[in-house]
């Protein structure tokens, strides 16, 4: 998963979670990371996730992209690189794993265990 911290000019920002891909960035409501920032077009840039567990980003349209200060129309993303579009910052990162929930696995295992351990010492007991 792709994490994005954006920061408009007027300083307003977020941290967005990007789990679905393509994902597209952009001013309008039926973009999935929607920035409403100076020069921003309704969509502003695509992000595609591969096969090979690499993200690329690539201008809609007409739209000006830079990356690290490079103006693109396409290009593959690393941790750390800076976007801007219109007037808006992005920095990319990959997002922090999801620990899961064990602790129902984990009480299953130990009481199985305990028991397991509780039915050796009984039949040690009933063969002394």
């Amino acid at each position: 998963m792709l994490q994005l911290r954006w920061q408009d000019e007027r300083g307003f920002g977020g941290c967005f979670i990007a789990s679905k891909f393509p994902l597209v960035i952009g001013r309008s409501a039926s973009a999935d990371l929607t920035i409403e920032a100076p020069g921003v077009w309704d969509s502003h840039g695509i992000i595609r996730h591969d096969s090979a567990s690499k993200f690329a980003i690539s201008a809609a349209g007409e739209a000006v992209l830079f990356v690290n200060a490079e103006r693109v129309t396409e290009k593959i993303l690393k941790p750390g690189d800076h976007l801007r579009l219109g007037g808006c910052q992005v920095v990319v990162a990959l997002a922090p794993a999801r620990s899961k929930h064990l602790r129902v696995r984990e009480a299953a295992f130990w009481t199985l265990f305990f028991l397991s351990l509780l039915l050796e010492v009984f039949l040690a007991a009933r063969t002394a």
